[in-house]
């Protein structure tokens, strides 16, 4: 003989009821397990202050476009290349790598091949070219004894400071904003447990940027998973210097896409 379906309702709605209290009591055992942190450095996992992130690209603070309290938004940036050196003579001289922290390199010595590569000589091994200095492909060329030495030191004197320099100052700027979006992403999933978006992230679909509101976690009879309400902050919690306090537990870091 079957139940009544409101008896199989009711009984339901009490194992539900049973689930959610058990959840509550295991989420408040975990707190008291815990000493709760005093400061923001006490959390041990991710703190940013406001001092620090003035005048990054893709920052904005305080962002007032919309009906949520959104302390911080942070842009997807990537990073760039350093700027193409225009002049032939210059290239084959100059080791460069894409990090804004090591500056760029003359070379004691090159090879004819570079040279012929870079059109200012042409090979012994061709037909001679009206104009270009024949070498061989081989040859070792000390740049102390080429022939436009003087010109090479002050082109590339001229790419440091006019070419180089200013865009290492910018990406170097850059790169910290990518540090941080990187640092809060990493955030949003130990709060949020997500592993599809971060599997996304890592093969380069991830969110263009990342906002940062308050937040409650709720359950409801209707949702054992819970959910996460926005809530209003009065803006002192966490002892930080800034509107964003990245560290506080009632924080979550949202995409928009």
């Amino acid at each position: 003989m079957k139940a009544p379906a409101h008896d199989m309702g009711s009984l339901m709605s009490i194992e539900r009821n049973r689930l959610l209290s058990l959840i509550e009591f295991s989420q408040q055992s975990a707190r008291l397990r815990g000493k709760p942190a005093a400061t923001v450095a006490a959390h041990g996992l991710f703190a940013l202050y406001e001092h620090e992130i003035q005048g990054l690209p893709g920052i904005r603070i305080n962002v007032n476009e919309s009906e949520d309290e959104i302390w911080l938004a942070v842009e997807r940036l990537h990073e760039t290349r350093p700027p193409d050196i225009a002049s032939a003579v210059l290239r084959p001289w100059v080791l460069i790598t894409h990090a804004p922290t090591a500056e760029p390199q003359l070379r004691d010595a090159t090879d004819g091949a570079s040279l012929i590569a870079e059109g200012t000589h042409c090979s012994s091994e061709s037909p001679p070219e009206q104009g270009k200095p024949v070498i061989a492909p081989e040859t070792t060329v000390m740049l102390s004894d080429y022939n436009t030495c003087a010109v090479v030191k002050a082109q590339f004197a001229t790419y440091l400071d006019t070419k180089w320099r200013p865009w290492a100052e910018e990406e170097k700027l850059r790169r910290k904003t990518i540090r941080i979006y990187s640092q809060l992403f990493t955030l949003k999933q130990q709060l949020e447990g997500g592993i599809v978006e971060a599997q996304l992230e890592r093969l380069g679909r991830g969110p263009r940027h990342l906002e940062l509101q308050p937040y409650r976690r709720e359950l409801s009879a209707g949702n054992t998973a819970g959910r996460n309400v926005p809530q209003p902050c009065d803006g002192r919690s966490g002892n930080s210097t800034s509107g964003c306090r990245c560290s506080h537990r009632s924080r979550l870091v949202r995409i928009r896409r």
